[in-house]
């Protein structure tokens, strides 16, 4: 059994909180972002972070993206949605980080 940690932003991985999470058994943490640090370096600045830390990331996701209602819904705005969440998907496979969430409600 693996034991994670979710809803981490960047900033809030201090050495003090991964102390903690590793002393309580953590190997790996979700690692939610904005869209407006997203790109390719923010990614793996995360992931160097986190590891260099002794811990594996699970995944990275948008938190202000993890749903699309536009493109949900097929409205015309929708279509920047999916272009910024392609480019993300992208992102992630370049960096090394397999897993994100999508939820696909609106």
């Amino acid at each position: 059994m693996r034991l994670g940690v979710s809803h981490r932003r960047r900033e809030q991985l201090t050495p003090e909180q991964i102390a903690y999470l590793r002393q309580m058994g953590v190997e790996a943490v979700e690692v939610r972002i904005p869209s407006a640090r997203s790109s390719l370096e923010e990614l793996l600045d995360v992931r160097r972070h986190v590891e260099a830390a002794g811990l594996a990331v699970h995944e990275i996701m948008l938190s202000d993206g993890y749903n699309f209602t536009h493109a949900a819904v097929g409205r015309p705005e929708g279509e920047a949605e999916i272009t910024r969440f392609v480019r993300f998907l992208e992102d992630l496979g370049r960096a090394g980080i397999d897993k994100t969430t999508y939820a696909w409600h609106t």
